[in-house]
């Protein structure tokens, strides 16, 4: 049963991250296509791994490259926003700074829903069948 629960939250996560990531536009640079890419990997993988052995190890690839996204994604965000606001206001420092950073255009937690999936994924790739 644990495996079909967590297959679950897999797929519906999957999808529903990628729906989000396209309705708001995610897909206008090559660094943007690298959360959609990367969950369509992931979902590719995970239909074909019942079939074919090599997705299977292939497959085990994909926590890691999770994680490795949402904080890559995080810290892209985080400098985005630093960048426009220091555009914005270029005398801004310390706390203000932080503070602008923080509620900037950019939602820096928002790649962080791949850490999580990621965790899920790797609970997927190690349960017994």
């Amino acid at each position: 049963m644990r495996v079909i629960s967590l297959s679950t939250v897999f797929i519906i996560s999957v999808i529903g991250l990628c729906a989000e990531l396209f309705f708001i536009g995610h897909h206008e640079g090559f660094w943007q296509y690298i959360p959609l890419v990367l969950l369509g990997f992931g979902l590719f993988l995970f239909i074909l791994r019942t079939y074919w052995s090599v997705a299977e190890k292939l497959f085990k690839t994909v926590p890691l490259l999770f994680i490795v996204a949402g904080f890559l994604g995080i810290f892209f965000h985080l400098r985005s926003n630093v960048a426009f606001e220091l555009e914005m206001y270029p005398n801004i420092s310390g706390w203000t700074l932080i503070k602008k950073t923080v509620t900037g255009a950019l939602p820096i937690l928002a790649p962080g829903g791949l850490i999580p999936l990621g965790l899920t994924t790797y609970l997927l790739t190690n349960s017994k069948s």
